[in-house]
């Protein structure tokens, strides 16, 4: 038999969020990507929780609501089955002086097959801060003889050209790449051009219907963690017909 719905007593406050899933039949975790997605009512009791009349409501269409997040489920796995096709994407990763400051490390792998396409220490011209070099271990003596942003763009833009660029936090490499070219004032080509990037963390907390970023747990070293993106990305991509996790 199906367990029943709690009864609704006298001094009844409404329902707050694990309660209101619980009733209309939804994960925890489906209710979060549906508040996300704008699927769900606000709550009208003080704008934090809901009435039993709204509760109800949300029940009737609690299964389309279900159906729809399964869909942007497959979605996402199906992205992720693309970007690993051959010679269609990229991962980038960056480490950084500081955060969002000047790029101390870069480093570019393929998609389809691992291989590394650039990799290398960055000479930023300014001391790595002591906090970002705790993350990531790259000292100023590590980079005194690296080249420069400048000098290494070119062989950034051959080794990321006709293809999707990823990254783990794409809206963070894009943004230290884009202020790298601007402070030495060199053009960043097709990698200042916000279309041709895509987030893995981004669709990874999509699909897993989280409402935070999760962390990727890389090296904090470039290469490291592109190549764990990558094996984010590879799990994304297995997940096609498999239970919607809650």
């Amino acid at each position: 038999m199906a367990e029943q719905p709690r009864p609704v007593t006298r001094d009844f406050a409404g329902f707050g969020h694990y309660q209101m899933a619980e009733r209309v039949g939804l994960s925890r975790s489906e209710v979060n990507r549906a508040r996300e997605l704008g699927l769900l009512p606000i709550p009208d009791i003080r704008g934090r929780r809901w009435s039993l009349a709204l509760v109800e409501q949300i029940a009737e269409t609690a299964e389309q609501t279900r159906e729809y997040l399964a869909t942007e489920y497959e979605a996402t796995a199906a992205w992720a089955r693309a970007m690993l096709q051959p010679a269609v994407a990229v991962i980038l990763d960056t480490e950084t002086a500081k955060l969002f400051g000047a790029i101390v490390e870069i480093a570019v792998i393929d998609v389809a097959t691992g291989t590394t396409l650039l990799d290398t220490l960055v000479n930023p011209g300014i001391p790595i801060q002591p906090a970002a070099r705790a993350v990531h271990g790259i000292a100023d003596a590590d980079v005194a003889g690296a080249p420069t942003w400048a000098d290494l763009l070119p062989q950034a833009l051959e080794a990321t050209a006709d293809r999707r660029v990823l990254s783990y936090n794409a809206t963070y490499d894009l943004k230290v790449v884009r202020a790298d070219c601007a402070r030495t004032n060199v053009d960043p080509g097709h990698l200042g051009d916000t279309s041709r990037w895509d987030c893995i963390m981004r669709r990874r907390s999509a699909s897993a219907r989280s409402r935070r970023w999760l962390p990727l747990g890389g090296s904090h070293r470039a290469l490291g963690d592109a190549h764990a993106a990558r094996a984010v990305l590879t799990a994304m991509g297995s997940l096609a017909g498999a239970e919607v996790p809650d």
